[in-house]
């Protein structure tokens, strides 16, 4: 009977069988590294003038599915290289937002491949350790450009509107597709809208969503309240941002398949032809801005309700 000890940042398991080590690897061998740029290409074939709100939330779903999938994959392989599906199924979105967070502030996270307080060039260097180039310029190229790819990828998923809004997707849509535009102006009257020659336009995107995040009121658990956001985006920063992200994920696979046992010579490690599609990506960042709008509520102003009171709303069902 085989085990193999192993964490989820800091949350302890161990998991048990007789064919441990077959499993992981048979499961790596049938992970489709393709799929997120198949839908991408599948959406944004759709960027009509009919489809194209629908086209764009599918595309950015896409983007946000394939990039918490990539740091799935990528923590499970640097804490749990040897089984790496037991560590998948039991990761929540917290577990990975604070291993993203301790990797941007340079703080040691438990591993098995030997990094010591990493940053995102470290990780990239580990994951393409066995990518080995005559052209030493080029392969420290796109070690480096997967870096800074992760690096923005990083800041993305560790931003609260970027998780609001992919909850907001996938969650029943609860986000309206559509951009949003802003423009700003000083009225001349209070409440009375200037003047549209008076207005400046600051920016905006056909392609966006709104949505309403639910937030505490006055740190209360039970008192809530409901605030607008609005997120613009850039189609083809999302696609390119997708293509790379699938490149990391079998990058990853590549590199779990040969900890595994896979000799190195039968795996393959993919990059960009063009190396200057790393920079292109960069400067086309999939996420354009948001804005958050809402209602003042004074909270000094309420009295908020104790859980008996709202209870108490609920009245009994009389039997007939």
């Amino acid at each position: 009977m085989q085990h193999y000890p192993f964490v989820v940042d800091e949350r302890p398991f161990c998991v048990w069988g007789s064919d441990l080590q077959d499993r992981n690897k048979h499961f790596l061998e049938r992970i489709d590294t393709e799929y997120f740029r198949f839908a991408a290409d599948s959406f944004a074939r759709n960027l009509t003038e009919q489809s194209k709100l629908r086209a764009g939330l599918g595309l950015r779903l896409t983007y946000s599915h394939a990039l918490e999938a990539f740091l799935a994959l990528l923590f499970a392989g640097i804490q749990a290289p040897g089984c790496v599906l037991p560590w998948l199924a039991r990761y929540a979105l917290d577990d990975l937002r604070a291993l993203v967070a301790k990797v941007q502030a340079k703080k040691a996270i438990l591993n098995r491949v030997g990094l010591d307080a990493p940053n995102w060039q470290h990780i990239s260097n580990t994951v393409h350790r066995c990518l080995v180039l005559e052209d030493k310029d080029k392969e420290k190229r796109i070690k480096t450009g997967f870096a800074d790819v992760w690096t923005l990828l990083a800041c993305e998923f560790a931003s609260d509107p970027v998780h609001w809004e992919y909850n907001s997707i996938k969650h029943g849509l609860r986000a309206t597709p559509g951009g949003s535009h802003l423009w700003v102006g000083i009225e001349h009257e209070y409440g009375v809208e200037p003047p549209p020659n008076e207005m400046q336009y600051i920016g905006g995107s056909e392609f966006g969503t709104t949505f309403t995040q639910v937030e505490r009121l006055g740190g209360s658990k039970l008192n809530i309240r409901l605030r607008r956001h609005a997120r613009n985006w850039d189609p083809d920063g999302l696609f390119m941002s997708i293509d790379l992200t699938a490149m990391s994920i079998h990058n990853v696979v590549s590199c779990l398949l040969i900890l595994n046992g896979t000799p190195a010579n039968q795996i393959r490690f993919v990059w960009p032809e063009n190396l200057d599609y790393f920079d292109v990506a960069k400067d086309r960042p999939p996420s354009l801005n948001n804005l958050t709008f809402d209602e003042v509520i004074d909270e000094n102003e309420i009295k908020f309700l104790s859980r008996e009171e709202i209870l108490a709303t609920y009245r009994p069902v009389e039997q007939p």
